[in-house]
């Protein structure tokens, strides 16, 4: 449960751009109030201390944040000092201070003795010593920090505020940059700016997770400060924040996408064979490519992209005051591209497969995998089972109106996704992930069901008097953090913005989404059957087998007749001509003659064509495509007997010669699987299907988890209409392995 938030903020983490800092003098009138009144206890005790204020600075150190101020302190004998950090928002750090004190020894060491913890994101640095004791009081850090000064034989230098800022930066870039080259950085402009590198990232994200999980809390006291104060900087923290138009980044590094994408794609490398993954990662792309473009059309800033292994990939981008519309086309635009040429390719496919022979072969099993995965992974988003896209939809157009309401779907989502997670534990995982989202949905219900009618006495466009209004509100709540309070405000007014949305606007996306969902499941069907394969399950539906296999063998007659009236008869009547030179320069050639037989067929001539198959049968008696053609033939002329007879012997000819050898290879080896797996493919084709079906539950019993095995033993179980046990096997093959050009394909050689 805990790894994919590790995951997802070391990545954070690593987008996080950090600047060589930079300190400005600051105008202390510009200290915000409620900063001013959480540190006046700190200021006290360093002044009785015998510390005295010397002045404020800003400290920039995050590109894109707020800087923090500082307060310096100097003793008397000018050689320690003592800051007083104050992070903006001062709120988010809960009023507890960073109090550092440093000192410059003559060998250039510095003595740092702070109240932070350390988290090793930085290496240790041969000038500097560090003494981190989390928690302490200020007393307690002065006493430390001179009791390791009295260790030390060289004495400390005496400087003057602007020569110890100095001194401090220089010794700071020194350390960036040991740490940079060290590995725990990368620089983004030398000397300037760095990012985390992930590894350093990762780390980290797990220390703050086991420190926040397993630590005992902070008991310490807060300053106290006035409520009134704190609301109105929480409300004008909030409102920034809102407000501000730029990104926690000035981009996503490219090496963070394609790094992501080498390992969604090694995730699934095992899970399909090489073209099919080549189409599944395509239609991903494809797919996060939709949502992402919407984004940018709705001007969204900050985009970014991320693939998470074995699950999916992952959009995001910042705006605040998105609209119901505008969430609505962004989460149809991932799902509605893909379903689109899905189901385009299906049409064109079908077609082709009608009337030419483009889509014949290998090019078949191209486009209809194609086809197949498209519309399923996109159909699959669409469903409206939250957090998929549908489930997002859902939950804009229906249950946003009603909090409560829509936690219990946000439930559901999450146990329809458990029970999807029994047989992929990779699902479960996620199903628990969104499960621990949903108290803080409730929360929001909550607190929105007690604001609900204030907050509709209240103009839309007034975000900062609904600001106000739901933090004087949280104020009855002293246990959330200002960062819990911001999830919070943000989910109220993104609720209310939702609600307030026209009850027309509402009904035409809902039919939009739903006509997206019929045509995409009508195109999912259309994809995985022809025209005319739908027509025939729809007429053998309440048969017997009997009259299944009776009705399959007309109905591949006047297929057969179809082809032939399609075919251009002058094309026809020229191959005889050309076959027919063939055969009086070689009349041994009997492939001459299967090709003259074929294209007299195709000219309903069955006569000639029976002709030329028996030529072929005396001549080579061994020829399976002669008694093939002849029974082509016999079905052309309606004698039904004589054509299973022919087709029978020809499967004889074909398939028991390789029965024979796979059972040689079988008694010198009986754990030999692929001759188990040609034998029962063999017996398969012959009718044989208890022998295949031994021979497939054989190799299963030396290979259980055979993904082909299973594949084809669900294919014949479906074949002769055992359901549950196709359903089965299919559920034992491993996730995303079923080859897609083998769904509506009988087993050949």
């Amino acid at each position: 449960m805990r790894c994919p938030w590790i995951a997802y903020a070391s990545y954070k983490v690593t987008q996080s751009i950090q600047t060589c800092p930079k300190i400005e003098l600051a105008d202390p009138a510009e200290l915000p109030p409620i900063i001013r009144e959480a540190l006046q206890d700190y200021v006290h005790e360093l002044q009785s201390l015998n510390f005295k204020l010397v002045s404020y600075y800003h400290v920039f150190s995050t590109q894109n944040k707020p800087p923090a101020w500082e307060l310096l302190f100097q003793d008397l004998t000018s050689s320690k000092y003592c800051s007083l950090f104050a992070l903006q928002p001062f709120c988010e750090m809960q009023q507890i201070s960073i109090i550092e004190m440093v000192t410059f020894l003559q060998d250039s060491t510095v003595l740092i003795t702070t109240n932070v913890q350390d988290y090793g994101s930085f290496k240790p640095f041969p000038s500097e010593i560090k003494q981190n004791l989390v928690h302490a009081s200020i007393p307690d850090l002065l006493q430390t920090h001179d009791s390791q000064l009295s260790k030390r034989i060289v004495p400390p230098i005496a400087l003057e505020p602007d020569a110890f800022h100095t001194r401090l930066i220089e010794h700071n870039k020194a350390h960036i940059t040991f740490s940079v080259n060290s590995g725990n950085f990368h620089w983004i402009e030398e000397g300037k700016t760095y990012r985390y590198s992930f590894k350093n990232a990762g780390r980290l994200a797990i220390k703050v997770a086991l420190k926040n999980w397993f630590s005992p809390k902070d008991t310490r006291t807060t300053p106290t400060i006035n409520q009134n104060t704190q609301i109105e900087y929480e409300v004008q923290a909030f409102l920034e924040s809102r407000a501000s138009k730029t990104a926690e980044t000035k981009g996503q590094s490219k090496w963070i996408v394609l790094a992501s994408l080498a390992a969604f794609t090694a995730s699934f490398a095992t899970q399909f064979e090489p073209i099919a993954l080549l189409i599944f990662i395509g239609a991903i792309i494809l797919h996060e490519g939709g949502h992402l473009l919407a984004m940018l059309l709705f001007c969204y800033s900050a985009p970014s992209v991320l693939f998470i292994p074995f699950l999916g990939a992952l959009v995001t981008a910042r705006k605040e005051n998105a609209s119901l519309t505008e969430k609505f086309w962004i989460s149809l635009a991932g799902p509605l591209p893909g379903l689109i040429l899905g189901i385009g390719i299906a049409i064109v496919g079908n077609f082709g497969q009608e009337s030419t022979s483009f889509f014949s072969n290998w090019n078949e099993s191209i486009w209809k995998e194609t086809s197949i995965i498209l519309i399923i992974l996109n159909l699959f988003n669409l469903l409206p089972i939250y957090p998929l896209d549908g489930g997002q939809i859902a939950d804009l157009l229906v249950f946003s109106r009603n909090p409560y309401l829509g936690c219990m779907y946000k439930s559901f989502g999450a146990l329809v996704l458990c029970l999807l997670g029994l047989s992929n534990p990779l699902m479960l995982i996620f199903s628990i992930v969104i499960a621990a989202s949903i108290p803080a949905s409730f929360k929001i219900a909550r607190w929105r069901s007690e604001l609900r009618q204030d907050l509709r006495e209240i103009p839309e466009p007034d975000e900062a008097a609904a600001a106000q209004l739901i933090f004087t509100k949280l104020k009855d709540a002293p246990e959330l953090s200002y960062a819990q309070k911001k999830v919070i405000a943000s989910g109220i007014l993104e609720l209310q913005r939702t609600e307030t949305a026209p009850w027309l606007s509402r009904i035409g996306l809902s039919i939009i989404y739903l006509l997206c969902l019929v045509v995409g499941i009508g195109g999912g069907i259309y994809s995985l059957f022809s025209p005319r394969q739908l027509e025939a399950i729809v007429q053998d539906l309440g048969k017997s087998e009997s009259q299944k296999r009776e009705a399959q063998f007309r109905r591949s007659v006047e297929n057969f007749k179809q082809y032939a009236s399609q075919q251009n008869k002058a094309s026809l009547r020229q191959e005889i001509k050309t076959e027919t030179q063939k055969i009086q320069n070689n009349p041994q050639d009997s492939t001459a003659y299967l090709r003259r037989g074929y294209a007299r067929l195709a000219l309903q001539d069955i006569e000639g064509s029976i002709a030329d198959a028996n030529l072929v049968i005396n001549q080579f008696p061994d020829t399976f495509e002669s008694y093939y053609l002849r029974s082509q033939a016999h079905q052309l002329a309606g004698n039904l007997n004589q054509a299973k007879a022919d087709h029978q012997k020809g499967n004889e000819i074909r398939w028991l010669p390789k029965i024979a050898k796979a059972t040689q290879e079988i008694k010198q080896n009986p754990e030999n699987i692929e001759a188990l797996m040609r034998r029962s493919n063999a017996k398969q084709n012959m009718g044989d299907h208890n022998g295949a079906l031994q021979d497939y539950n054989t190799a299963l019993k030396i290979k259980p988890q055979n993904t082909d095995t299973l594949m084809k033993r669900a294919l014949l179980y479906q074949q002769q209409e055992r359901y549950p046990e196709a359903l089965k096997d299919l559920r034992d093959l491993p996730r995303n392995k079923v080859p897609a050009n083998l769904r509506n394909k009988s087993i050949h050689d």
